[in-house]
């Protein structure tokens, strides 16, 4: 019979068992650790706070002859939203997954993050490794009773968000109150300087942002602008020597140019994204006149214009729609006009030449039967330039004379229409309608039943104004004729007579051709228009 073994069971030793009751906390292994401190705020309270916070753990645990400082992990000024700039608290987490960190010790749930997610989370993969987050205010240890643990957690977490997602909507209630107002907050832009809460124009800044939009206007991209940019040694607004083609994008749309300010173009999203999208169903409120204009309301108006142009080209691709180039000097300038569609550049061996050509992309993808223009040499189309170029000179005086005189009649026309002091009384009359409207109304009730109507009058005011406005842009438009047609005479003035094809010359002075077989008629966008046949 064989003898009995004895077997003695060893409890197991929890090393990482800080806290027994609510009381006594219990340390009975040396263990490395680390404490994370973090304040949202640069005041001078908080600054106190975040000192003390240092101070206290820095202490707390050098004292305890069974912990091993690691470090204090500090963020001082930064949210709790998000983990994206708290810095110093991912490198905690790193060195404690790394294995660098036993245990760790924050004053509360709150100051450790005020998203559920992001604690939860975290606290999770520190379980894994078997380490444990001490929660000071909460005498919470993470290692604990994992149902009892979590909820609680859980439930602090929660307590934590909802104040911050409380302290959020203040906020943004608060931002909706003075954009109502009109109260304009004077965030950095290129081209202004701050200064005591009021934009000032930065000359040497303004002088690029109107560059920015005169390189536009005469048929630049935004890639081109950037490269043009980096070629004068213009420094992009974040240092650096080239320009990113969405900040020459947002530049051209910037309303702050004109003096104006769109308020909340973007709201916040649910805090937990931490980020800001534009929203068709939220109010906004533009203020007019509100610091000094850069660019001129006109040049501004033109950018717009342009920019829908662009987006409206036809390519004739299954989408119907293609994008603005402007790779060659004749990019987004030659149109068919058998169908409409644009020309695209293409090319081909002859022998050891390669050539050159413009074709109708409609007849590139579908051949014949969809149309049945030819491809046109490119040195045919360059040899055409300087012969109309040329033939312009040589009429000079009589052109110069027949233009303005068109120009001149139009504007003058447009001016003195009798439409638009109808307009004028229109709008006048009905915004005395709607303030009778207003003072008609006795009480609540009252304000009540008569909304459709005053809301009927504001929506006719504003049709009359925006069609006020729209005739005012056309007289812009035949004095920007007349500015542009002299711009040329002026460029043909420097250049005189082509020997050569000129590639800025013509982005600058053409504004499209139509290509009818072997004729091209060239548009200078001012009431020049001159057929050139092809030989």
């Amino acid at each position: 019979m064989s003898e009995e073994r004895k077997i003695r069971v060893i409890p197991a030793t929890d090393t990482r068992r800080l806290f027994v009751d609510d009381e006594s906390p219990i340390v009975v292994q040396k263990k490395r650790v680390a404490a994370y401190a973090r304040v949202s705020t640069g005041r001078e309270e908080q600054q106190t706070s975040f000192k003390s916070q240092l101070e206290y753990y820095t202490r707390l645990i050098l004292t305890n002859p069974d912990w091993e400082m690691v470090g204090v992990y500090a963020d001082e000024g930064i949210s709790g939203r998000s983990m994206k700039k708290r810095v110093r608290f991912r490198e905690m987490i790193a060195d404690a997954l790394n294995g660098k960190i036993d245990m760790i010790l924050v004053k509360s749930v709150s100051r450790f993050a005020r998203n559920v997610l992001d604690s939860l989370t975290i606290i999770e993969q520190l379980r894994e490794k078997r380490i444990p987050v001490i929660f000071e205010k909460e005498k919470l240890n993470s290692l604990q009773d994992d149902k009892r643990t979590n909820f609680m957690l859980t439930m602090y977490a929660s307590i934590a968000q909802e104040e911050s997602d409380s302290l959020s909507d203040s906020v943004n209630w608060g931002i909706q109150r003075r954009n109502e107002q009109g109260f304009v907050r004077k965030a950095k832009t290129y081209g202004y300087d701050v200064l005591n809460h009021e934009y000032v124009i930065n000359k040497e800044q303004a002088e690029v942002v109107r560059l920015i939009y005169e390189l536009y206007l005469t048929g630049y991209s935004y890639r081109m602008i950037s490269e043009e940019l980096k070629s004068r040694a213009i420094k992009s607004p974040t240092g650096l020597d080239r320009w990113d083609e969405s900040t020459i994008e947002g530049m051209l749309k910037n309303e702050k140019y004109i003096g104006d300010a769109l308020l909340q173009k973007t709201i916040n999203q649910p805090w937990v994204k931490k980020k800001r999208s534009a929203s068709a169903d939220t109010q906004q409120y533009y203020v007019e006149d509100d610091h000094e204009a850069i660019v001129s309301d006109e040049m501004f108006e033109r950018v717009k214009r342009e920019m829908e142009y662009r987006r409206s080209l036809r390519s004739c691709t299954k989408s119907g729609r293609g994008g603005y180039s402007s790779k060659y000097p004749l990019s987004s300038k030659v149109y068919c006009y058998q169908c409409g569609c644009i020309f695209r550049r293409h090319g081909y061996y002859s022998g050891e030449n390669y050539v050159k050509t413009w074709t109708c992309s409609n007849h590139k993808l579908n051949g014949n039967n969809a149309c049945t223009q030819l491809a046109i040499k490119e040195s045919e189309i360059h040899a055409s330039f300087i012969r109309v170029v040329n033939m312009l000179i040589e009429d000079k005086d009589g052109m110069v004379q027949r233009i303005t005189e068109s120009i001149q009649e139009t504007l003058a026309e447009r001016l003195t229409d009798q439409a638009n002091d109808e307009l004028a009384k229109k709008i006048a009359a009905k915004e005395r309608q709607l303030v009778r409207a207003v003072k008609a109304a006795q009480n609540a009730e009252d304000l009540i039943s008569g909304e459709r109507e005053r809301e009927q009058l504001i929506a006719e005011i504003e049709a009359l104004k925006q069609e006020q406005k729209k005739r005012s842009f056309q007289v812009v438009d035949l004095e920007h004729t007349n500015e542009r047609f002299q711009a040329i005479w002026d460029m043909v003035a420097v250049k005189g007579k082509l020997t050569e094809f000129d590639g800025d010359m013509f982005r600058k002075v053409v504004n499209r051709i139509t290509v009818d077989g072997k004729e091209l008629t060239y548009d200078f966008g001012c009431g020049i228009t001159i057929t050139d046949i092809i030989e």
